[in-house]
């Protein structure tokens, strides 16, 4: 009952601080609070687990997750706030204000979704609670399964992205998300390589495909290299479908991602989760994996890790 009553008031804030409805109905500085307050107690039941006794180094790294996430970021209350700055990039010839009109012509659920999905996704308080939740879940992957490698890695404060990408897509399964595709579309890592064949992935080849895997479900894309820094990674997108899932959409989920793999659809896709150079938030995927890399993964701790916000 105690965890009901605590998503029950989760929701409650979510709600109230406009992250899934286009209403506004609090001041900024009030749904902070709300949610400092929620999530300061909520990471108390993992800070002192055993595995923070045996790793210390660990404790510290989630500790400093907060420093790597972006810092501009103005939330919008509908869909036609959107900066829609990648979409205008690639679509010159689109007359000026289409994204515009299409927004204004959205209705219900999808478009709340929209609205929730790019704030959530800039969302500073909500993303440090989900990446110490995920760091935390990896961590306890990474000892189960007791490699030698991974555990020098939990010494030294730091996870392996490989296994992160594991746990994603043992979450996503978890929550019934699980029409799982691997985009090819001429890239082959030479080394890093994934092991994702007992998952049972479909394949799709063609460049046209990428909205049928958008609109399918959850998708590796093998057009990169996973993990690169500062590159786009191949498991962003799985990433971002996991932070939405859990705290942005509501009714109409189906509806959205069928809506995103759409014609119309796929220009709202490039502003919520392939925004271009200019942005500094997760919506763009190279902020994702750099964070990922620097603050979570091999370079945690090191000199080399600075803000997303460059």
């Amino acid at each position: 009952m105690k965890f009901f009553k605590r998503i029950v008031y989760f929701y409650f804030i979510i709600v109230l601080c406009g992250c899934s409805t286009s209403r506004k109905l609090a001041s900024v500085s009030d749904c902070n609070e709300l949610m400092k307050e929620f999530f300061s107690s909520s990471n108390e039941s993992f800070k002192n687990h055993p595995l923070f006794i045996k790793y210390p180094k660990l404790l510290k790294t989630l500790n400093n997750i907060g420093d790597g996430l972006p810092l501009e970021f103005e939330a919008i209350a509908e869909p036609g706030q959107i900066p829609f700055e990648k979409t205008n990039a690639i679509r010159p010839s689109a007359a000026k204000g289409d994204m515009h009109r299409r927004a204004a012509q959205l209705r219900g659920p999808l478009r709340e979704n929209i609205v929730s999905v790019y704030n959530v996704l800039g969302n500073n308080l909500i993303l440090k609670h989900y990446f110490q939740e995920l760091f935390f879940d990896t961590a306890l992957w990474m000892e189960k399964r007791g490699k030698a490698e991974g555990n020098r890695l939990l010494r030294e404060g730091k996870i392996s992205e490989s296994d992160l990408g594991h746990v994603i897509i043992r979450r996503l399964k978890s929550r019934g998300d699980n029409k799982f595709t691997t985009l090819r579309r001429g890239y082959v890592p030479s080394s890093g390589k994934v092991d994702l064949t007992h998952y049972n992935l479909s394949i799709l080849n063609d460049n046209k495909s990428f909205r049928v895997a958008v609109g399918t479900g959850p998708f590796f894309d093998y057009s990169f290299d996973p993990w690169k820094r500062d590159g786009h990674g191949g498991f962003t997108h799985m990433i971002q479908r996991d932070i939405v899932s859990q705290f942005a959409l509501n009714d109409g989920v189906d509806e959205f991602w069928t809506y995103m793999g759409s014609a119309k659809g796929i220009s709202f896709w490039l502003d919520l989760f392939d925004a271009g150079k200019e942005v500094k938030t997760f919506h763009k995927p190279e902020n994702l994996t750099r964070f990922i890399v620097h603050y979570l993964g091999r370079d945690a701790g090191d000199e080399v890790a600075e803000t997303t916000a460059e």
